[in-house]
């Protein structure tokens, strides 16, 4: 194991007899001998389609430089997570680029620190829904194929699971219950796991657990059978670098410009095409942007300041806002009422 990159350093910050077992036990689950695959086991599932094994040969192939050391000109570590020509869409991924965290190499130490010392245990990702712990299983995943690690993947409730095998091949199955490769038997046998990777709800999935396997599984609370790694919330630094890889950021950039070159204009002009794409939003300018946005920058920054004032640390809540200022604010206007009647009806008349 190369440790040049980021994520090398923070494991190397482990306790040394940790990191050598980390060493040993990645070392050992990337030899594709060390795994048998009996016929019956195997005869279960498919080859993926052409999309997965790009994507893992794509990662499988990565440097640590492509990984984890790649900024943007705004000097965010970025990783292009898909092929920028292929996209992410034939996988169903999350976003072909994201914004790679500080927490997330903290939670990538903590995962491979807990499976080497107990790979019969697992770990619960947790945090509040739209945090980003989709993003970080998928971050993980290719974390873990550019080791070569074997890999179970269950990205979604309704979909199948994927085996991303030592060898570089990729199967899908409808359940993995009973199917999976089994180590060899040899001095390295206790050393030998399969990572099962779960983003498919609350309810555990057949398959997804059992001996020689280490689930790392998303749920939205914490867990009180497994070690649980809660996401920290963002900071405002990283919500506002965050907000450009949302889908929503480039149109909005386009449709902002000739808001902004038009802005002091007499009489104004008509912005009601711009107001239906974005409802609440030129008010929220008009409010807070004092003598008026010089910049689409500008006006961004006041934007995800205003957002970020009144939706909290939670991007999935900052970012809807950027779409829909008007349905945010009646959320929260709704959710306060709920709340005062619930507190109301709580104290004795």
């Amino acid at each position: 194991m190369d440790t040049g990159s980021e994520i090398q350093s923070a494991l190397t910050s482990l306790p040394l007899i940790i990191l050598n077992k980390v060493r040993q036990v990645a070392a050992a689950n990337a030899v594709a001998e060390n795994w048998v695959w009996p016929a019956d086991r195997r005869e279960q599932w498919r080859p993926a389609q052409l999309a997965w094994h790009s994507f893992a040969d794509r990662w499988r192939e990565a440097s640590d430089e492509m990984l984890f050391n790649t900024h943007d000109a705004h000097g965010s570590r970025v990783l292009a997570f898909c092929d920028p020509v292929e996209g992410g869409e034939h996988i169903n991924a999350p976003m072909n680029e994201i914004l790679v965290r500080d927490c997330f190499l903290e939670g990538v130490r903590l995962l491979w620190c807990n499976a080497a010392c107990d790979h019969e245990g697992g770990v619960v990702v947790a945090g509040p829904e739209g945090i980003g712990k989709t993003v970080f299983i998928w971050f993980f995943l290719v974390c873990l194929l550019q080791m070569k690690q074997p890999v179970l993947f269950k990205p979604y409730n309704d979909g199948p699971v994927f085996l991303f095998h030592p060898d570089g091949s990729v199967h899908t199955a409808s359940t993995a219950r009973g199917c999976l490769p089994v180590a060899v038997k040899s001095r390295s046998e206790d050393d030998l796991f399969i990572w099962s990777v779960c983003d498919a709800g609350p309810n555990p999935v057949e398959g997804m657990t059992g001996r020689r396997v280490f689930p790392v599984r998303v749920l939205p609370t914490s867990s009180n059978q497994l070690p649980t790694w809660n996401l920290p919330l963002w900071e405002s630094e990283e919500l506002i670098c965050g907000a450009r890889f949302d889908r929503v950021f480039p149109w909005l950039q386009a449709d902002l410009a000739p808001v902004i070159t038009t802005w002091c204009q007499k009489p104004p002009p008509d912005y009601q095409e711009f107001e239906d794409r974005y409802p609440g939003l030129l008010s929220l300018l008009q409010n807070h942007a004092n003598g008026g946005p010089q910049s689409v920058d500008e006006a961004h920054k006041t934007i995800l300041g205003v957002l970020i004032e009144e939706c909290g640390q939670i991007p999935r809540d900052v970012y809807r806002g950027m779409r829909n200022y008007t349905g945010v604010l009646r959320e929260r206007e709704w959710s306060a009422r709920i709340e005062h009647e619930r507190l109301r009806n709580a104290v004795p008349h």
